[in-house]
């Protein structure tokens, strides 16, 4: 990623750094730093880039959840938790949590390079170029950008999203922190 980053942007792009609170996505972003010649120390972490919270799914495996309710709760086609978790969180409040976010970085004067999960950045690419709101229950109209693999990164500007490097992770369902 930092190599794919530094072919896109060159060696020390002027660029405000983000991550989510998680301890993953703070390592990668001070890798992803080493490699632009940046300081990680000057990033910002924010607890509104984080995954979804699963609530008492946390860490349990997606398929125990269902053996135990004994129904699906994910939709494995297109990725998506087709309820909430007891206790966590639905489209709607990562979306809230997301907007507020974007809200707060708008003025900055600097281009954005934020490092998050999988499903949270379906919602903020979501938010940032549209997309397909999921049909679920209960219902949210929450825009939804299209699943990437592990390690992608994209470039967003005046709503138009371009994929710089397509990781070769793989591509990730909502986590519940345990292989979900």
């Amino acid at each position: 990623m930092g190599q794919a980053l530094r072919a896109h942007f060159g060696p020390s792009p002027v660029l405000a750094l983000w991550c989510s609170s998680a301890g993953r996505t703070q390592q990668t972003l001070s890798l992803i730093a080493e490699h632009l010649n940046l300081s990680f120390f000057t990033a910002a972490s924010d607890a509104r880039l984080d995954e979804i919270d699963v609530g008492s799914w946390q860490h349990r495996h997606i398929r125990e959840v269902e053996a135990e309710l004994g129904r699906p709760v994910l939709d494995r086609k297109r990725r998506l938790f087709t309820e909430p978790a007891p206790d966590g969180e639905w489209y709607d409040a990562i979306a809230d949590r997301l907007t507020s976010w974007l809200h707060d970085v708008a003025d900055s004067p600097q281009p954005i390079l934020a490092i998050s999960h999988g499903f949270t950045t379906r919602i903020l690419r979501g938010l940032l170029t549209g997309g397909d709101v999921p049909d679920v229950t209960p219902p949210v109209a929450v825009a939804l950008a299209r699943p990437l693999p592990q390690g992608s990164i994209v470039r967003i500007e005046a709503g138009v999203e371009t994929v710089i490097h397509l990781g070769d992770g793989p591509v990730p369902a909502p986590a519940t922190g345990d292989g979900g």
